[in-house]
């Protein structure tokens, strides 16, 4: 047997010098890892903004072309914000519970955001107003799987930043892309039934011809207004800026003034933000929404979709499309033939 003393088993303790040299070790190597954390991977995150969305659109089919280098063009002037951003303020209706909101100067198509939605606490609900004149509008609808996938992208983000009843949503069954309106709520054109019919006849034998649209998501931005939209880019197909044009020309009495002024751009609505967080200013709200814009730039740029045709509607309630209200469509296929 053997026996092990007291001063075996009691640890050395550190000299002075060897506490100086350990602090001093310890300092060194907290500096190197604050320096290789802002100096190496800063500029990784840098690179998650504007860099990645160009260089995906640079390889998207069709943005060689005349049409689809202005649609770059457009898009980078799109995905540039100057002006002031989610103008807050205590717009009647709007500013609940101590939550700022967007001011009723946040407008579109010349309507307030007061005048499109109302709160019930957390709730908001569209306003729907009858229209005496129903707008008649071309639009390109987008199929359901390819809508559902930006809308449950753009939700996940949106919802985890500002909550679940912050947001009104474009439905994914009709996410649409604006091509020409033959009337409008801002310069009405009013029309009998028969009227109608034969708009409908006019546009059919202009449009069928065309082929249907081979598009692909190029990037999505957020405006000034809160609205985050997804730009789309044309590989093969029938190009927007002939639709206007053939539409233009067979329906003379359109309003001089269309609602989508560019003729190159290809766009859908995906979300309206209504209300920023508690503690969210706008200058804060304008950093994380461009940052929400260029992470689904990210994920979604190049996502194709095939659009096989136009849609003709009938909207009776002011913005019936975009708010959920009525509407009769009717289809013009994009058929490569006038049969």
């Amino acid at each position: 047997m053997f026996s092990i003393s007291k001063s075996t088993l009691s640890p050395k303790r550190p000299t002075p010098s060897r506490v100086s040299r350990l602090v001093t070790v310890a300092a060194i190597i907290y500096v190197v890892y604050m320096f290789l954390r802002y100096s190496v991977y800063r500029p990784t995150a840098v690179q998650r903004g504007p860099k990645p969305t160009k260089a995906c659109s640079s390889l998207l089919p069709g943005s060689a072309t005349e049409f689809g280098k202005a649609r770059v063009q457009l898009y980078d002037k799109l995905g540039v914000n100057t002006k002031p951003f989610l103008t807050l303020g205590r717009c009647e209706g709007v500013y609940t519970k101590g939550v700022p909101a967007l001011s009723g100067k946040s407008s579109s198509q010349g309507l307030h955001l007061d005048e499109m939605f109302r709160f019930e606490g957390e709730q908001v609900y569209p306003v729907l107003k009858r229209l005496e004149v129903p707008v008649r509008a071309f639009v390109i609808p987008y199929p359901g799987k390819v809508a559902q996938q930006v809308h449950d992208h753009a939700a996940a983000l949106l919802e985890s930043l500002l909550g679940p009843h912050a947001v009104w949503y474009q439905d994914p069954n009709i996410y649409h892309a604006s091509l020409h309106h033959a009337s409008h709520h801002l310069d009405p054109q009013p029309a009998e039934q028969e009227e109608v019919l034969k708009e409908l006849e006019q546009a059919s034998a202009v449009v069928n011809p065309m082929c249907p649209i081979q598009v692909s998501l190029e990037r999505v931005v957020v405006t000034p207004g809160g609205v985050l939209m997804a730009l789309w880019q044309v590989g093969a197909g029938a190009e927007p800026a002939d639709l206007r044009r053939v539409l233009r020309e067979t329906l003379p009495r359109s309003p001089s003034k269309q609602i989508v002024a560019d003729k190159v751009i290809l766009h859908t609505t995906v979300a309206r933000v209504l209300r920023l967080g508690p503690d969210m200013d706008g200058d804060r709200a304008k950093r994380e929404l461009l940052n929400v814009a260029r992470t689904l730039s990210e994920q979604l740029c190049g996502i194709e979709a095939t659009l096989p045709m136009v849609w003709f509607v009938e909207e009776t309630d002011l913005l019936a499309l975009a708010l959920g209200g009525q509407f009769l469509k009717h289809e013009l296929p994009l058929r490569c033939s006038s049969e």
